[in-house]
């Protein structure tokens, strides 16, 4: 491993906003929406990714959820986008290139099943 690539979602956003991607690689069968949430009391601010199949179980467990940062609030969702269509934002911002990868090739499905749908080509060593 030369340290010059790095998957998965956490991973791979901070390095786009890190600005240190060189190619992005994301899966065409991602199946996620990022969510913004805000807090009702403080108003701070956090994002969580969903899987669709999973978003109404999520919307209704809010009230479950404290915020994070004054731990009394309860969140509301204030923005819901395609987790592909904030990567491609993030993407275009770092000036990285994309590659949808489809499923129907083998590398595809291994991008897919092995690293969540999502990896990057890195400008500089990442460990």
């Amino acid at each position: 491993d030369d340290g010059l690539a790095t998957y998965g979602e956490d991973e791979v956003m901070q390095q786009l906003k890190n600005v240190n991607v060189y190619t992005l690689l994301v899966s065409d069968s991602i199946k996620r929406w990022s969510v913004t949430l805000e807090c009702r009391t403080c108003g701070f601010k956090e994002t969580r990714i969903v899987d669709m199949d999973d978003y109404e179980e999520f919307e209704n467990s809010l009230n479950e959820l404290n915020c994070l940062k004054c731990e009394g609030g309860n969140y509301e969702i204030i923005e819901r986008e395609g987790l592909i269509e904030v990567l491609v934002k993030m993407a275009e911002d770092a000036e990285a290139r994309l590659e949808v990868i489809s499923t129907h090739t083998e590398e595809g499905e291994m991008l897919y099943r092995s690293f969540g749908g999502i990896a990057a080509i890195t400008k500089y060593r990442t460990f």
